[in-house]
């Protein structure tokens, strides 16, 4: 008994020694008004879906609004021995630069009360999910050091003045990932 505890208070000391060297939180992409975070942790939800937790940081001094209809989504996921993909083999969501219509209307919807408010230095949480199943991403059963998340799409917003969107471009392939390292943190959606 005294062997199973010991062992097991040896493999929380090790899991919570290298979980503490990551930040909680990085910026996946970034504007002059919004920033993409994304937690260091992996989410599974009641379906058991894979989940990252996604903070949606206002950078400038003005409160901003989130466009509703784009979004994010992780396009593809593989378990890797390299931090970064060899080989980039998936579709991806065409980028929609704004134009000058998409940005009146988008400022109209903010001036109006239509849009997510997040006010200055706030950050607004949200879920992106995988249409997989969260076990057979499982780090526990691969061998793999890295489990590697491509996220696709785009957030637009507006301060009632000016709008931008922030996401991956279509010209960007490799740095649209994330890379999840050994030993991976989970945690159900609350």
């Amino acid at each position: 008994m005294r062997k199973c505890v010991r062992l097991a208070l040896i493999t929380l000391l090790a899991f919570l020694e290298a979980s503490a060297t990551d930040p909680p939180w990085r910026t996946w992409k970034s504007g002059r008004m919004l920033a993409l975070e994304v937690e260091n942790r992996l989410y599974r939800n009641a379906a058991h879906q894979l989940c990252l937790k996604m903070g949606l940081r206002n950078l400038s001094n003005l409160a901003i609004g989130l466009d509703p209809d784009f979004g994010l989504t992780i396009n593809q996921w593989c378990n890797s021995p390299h931090a970064t993909r060899q080989v980039i083999d998936e579709r991806r969501l065409a980028y929609k630069p704004l134009t000058p219509d998409d940005c009146r209307d988008l400022e109209s919807r903010f001036r109006r009360g239509l849009l997510t408010t997040i006010d200055p230095g706030q950050v607004h949480f949200c879920w992106v999910r995988f249409n997989g199943p969260a076990d057979t991403v499982d780090m526990g059963k691969a061998r793999e050091n890295h489990l590697i998340l491509s996220l696709d799409g785009q957030i637009r917003c507006s301060n009632g003045e000016t709008c931008e969107s922030v996401g991956r471009r279509d010209e960007e392939f490799g740095d649209a990932d994330l890379s999840f390292s050994r030993p991976f943190m989970w945690s159900r959606v609350p």
